[in-house]
């Protein structure tokens, strides 16, 4: 059950259960404002209940209880190890190929991703040398902490809340790239690191 007032209230005036499908098309970034379902699907559907800003901004949790042990297979605000403390036993991480069959939505590569490309850097000194050796680009900077000296380009918050926003603003703008300082704390996140992974045309990183 959604938690969202204005969810609910619908769910109260309809009188019985609601099914929906996500409200955005496949491989884009999901909507979390209003605004972003109407650039997606205006003409195609009817009406849209703005019921503000997604609290969480990241997909939901998708865990697999047919398996031994239980398997997350998307990674979402409900962590592993809250799951286990309810389960009693041990959850892990789907670790699957992406040439495997496709066990849930959301497991593709690139599902995620803005129409600019996204490179996941590991530090401020990659950043500022991939800025300069590429002076005709016009790119954007996501990172979850402050430079340690001035930056010549915008340097926007990085955080599961407002990440598919922040896509979706620099679509908006006509940026080429968005470069993500990709820190340890921001990998130790699962949901966002999976999703920044994704959407990702380049990683520094080697992983599922």
């Amino acid at each position: 059950m959604p938690r969202n007032p204005y969810a609910l209230e619908l769910i109260r005036l309809t009188g019985e259960p609601v099914a929906a499908p996500s409200a955005n098309r496949s491989g884009r970034p999901s909507p979390t404002r209003a605004e972003h379902v109407l650039q997606d699907l205006d003409g195609l559907i009817a009406a849209v209940v703005d019921g503000g800003e997604c609290e969480i901004g990241l997909e939901s949790t998708v865990l697999h209880l047919l398996m031994e042990p239980p398997l997350i297979m998307r990674p979402g605000a409900i962590t592993a190890d809250e799951l286990s403390a309810v389960l009693g036993v041990p959850v892990e991480y789907w670790r699957g190929s992406p040439t495997e069959a496709v066990p849930s939505p959301g497991v593709k590569y690139r599902h995620y991703a803005p129409n600019a490309s996204v490179l996941l850097l590991p530090s401020w000194e990659e950043v500022r040398q991939w800025v300069q050796e590429h002076p005709e680009a016009d790119p954007v900077v996501l990172a979850s902490e402050t430079p340690p000296e001035p930056f010549p380009l915008p340097v926007r918050l990085l955080q599961a809340a407002t990440l598919y926003a922040e896509f979706r603003r620099a679509d908006s703008e006509g940026k080429t790239h968005i470069l993500v300082l990709y820190t340890p704390s921001v990998q130790a996140h699962p949901a966002l690191a999976d999703r920044l992974r994704k959407a990702a045309t380049h990683t520094a990183e080697e992983g599922p």
